[in-house]
């Protein structure tokens, strides 16, 4: 799916398998398109960079919300590719209430960034994807352009080295458990960026982080083992900077004395798919039901 300076709607549709020979296996986002992602899977997508998502911007701003990345594989960024030559203006690139696992790369696991492009991540959860270079994330070039909040990165695997893996760039990290980052203070890990305040490193207590799907292996729904126990140290220990109203299952925001990290806000679930927005008119018939969709180019955002 091409999207060249158009922003469609793109709601609660499945990408898998789709691959491209160099960017973006199953999305590439171009110029000044932001497109919105929402309650999506992409699974099993490959590419050079970006084996799920390239996004190449001057100006526009794609958002994925509430979206599952499993599976995708690419050289650069296993998940996600973040780059522009000339980026002016503002906007930039967001991921929120997001599940990334199983992504893999030769640098940065799950997400690649490079060039000073503004990216924002927002209660995500990064799990189990791979890297010799940036576990989770790459970051390259792109000075202090990457924000994290309210994230988890946690047990992603590679050759020894950090969760977040920088070169020429600081990215602001606030509110977020990360995998020996050794915490907010002066234990913190400056090579991961600037720390923001109310950094974690320790055990975030899943309730079954073997299964991240859960018993029904399917993403986003009320068995996923990625949801925290009633204990865990994640839970009201995030800010509300840039947070959604709302998490990967519908959850309400915050449910508590404050917001919770990651994609889970420990809370009563809604009734399924009562927290997910109906598809979009023009959505493409074929990726709404769940098929996976062949690589065709396209300007017009929604044909596949």
């Amino acid at each position: 799916m091409l999207n060249e300076d158009v922003s469609p709607s793109v709601v609660r549709c499945n990408f898998v398998q789709n691959k491209a020979a160099i960017n973006g296996g199953a999305v590439s986002n171009h110029g000044t398109a932001s497109p919105l992602f929402s309650g999506c899977v992409f699974e099993g997508n490959s590419a050079q960079s970006g084996g799920a998502a390239d996004n190449e911007i001057t100006s526009g701003s794609p958002r994925y919300s509430g979206c599952t990345f499993r599976s995708n594989r690419a050289t650069q960024g296993g998940a996600a590719y973040v780059h522009a030559a000339f980026f002016r203006g503002e906007g930039g690139p967001a991921f929120t209430n997001c599940v990334f696992t199983g992504n893999t790369a030769q640098q940065g696991g799950a997400l690649y960034q490079s060039d000073p492009v503004p990216t924002t991540v927002v209660g995500c959860t990064f799990v189990k994807n791979g890297s010799d270079e940036g576990r989770a994330v790459r970051n390259t070039f792109s000075a202090g352009t990457l924000r994290l909040f309210d994230s988890i990165l946690w047990q992603d695997t590679g050759t020894p080295g950090p969760e977040i893996s920088n070169e020429q760039s600081r990215p602001l990290v606030s509110h977020c458990l990360i995998q020996g980052s050794g915490g907010s203070g002066s234990a913190w890990d400056q090579d991961l960026g600037q720390d923001g305040g109310g950094n974690l490193d320790t055990d975030p207590r899943f309730v079954g982080l073997a299964d991240p799907d859960g018993a029904d292996n399917r993403p986003a729904t009320a068995d996923d083992g990625l949801r925290l126990r009633a204990n865990s140290p994640c839970v009201d220990a995030g800010t509300s900077e840039g947070a959604a109203g709302q998490d990967i299952l519908g959850v309400r925001r915050p449910n508590g004395a404050g917001f919770d990290l990651g994609a889970y806000e420990r809370g009563p679930i809604p009734a399924p798919g009562s927290g997910v927005p109906a598809p979009a008119v023009g959505v493409a018939a074929a990726c709404v039901l769940g098929l996976a969709c062949s690589r065709r180019r396209t300007r017009s955002g929604s044909g596949r």
